[in-house]
């Protein structure tokens, strides 16, 4: 039996690796929006992962990476810059595809 998505408060959380945090976002079109460095960032995610836990919210952390973000970008949002928005889409998407094959870690995608 699928999983009923409408039933799962779920949500993708945009990830970054620390060997690759400042190269992926250098592909971002608000890198002046970012945090500086990955411990910042690292710091900030995990009070807002916790924060979407305490309210009931299953969160699946999707890992942005140098390869399979910008070419999914570039068939998905053809045009568009690569932001915010691109991140949290693609982390939706994603979380979407691993939670209904069932899984529900860290993904990356």
């Amino acid at each position: 039996m699928k999983p009923d998505l409408r039933a799962v408060h779920l949500t993708g959380l945009p990830w970054y690796e620390p060997e690759s945090y400042e190269r992926v976002c250098a592909l971002m079109h608000d890198k002046d929006r970012l945090f500086g460095t990955y411990h910042a960032w690292l710091a900030q995610a995990q009070r807002t992962e916790q924060q979407l836990r305490s309210q009931g919210v299953r969160t699946i952390r999707v890992t942005l990476d140098a390869v399979n973000f910008p070419a999914w970008c570039a068939a998905h949002l053809p045009g568009l810059h690569i932001d915010a928005q691109a991140r949290m889409q693609y982390a939706s998407f994603i979380a979407a595809q691993e939670y209904r094959a069932g899984n529900t870690g860290s993904t990356a995608a």
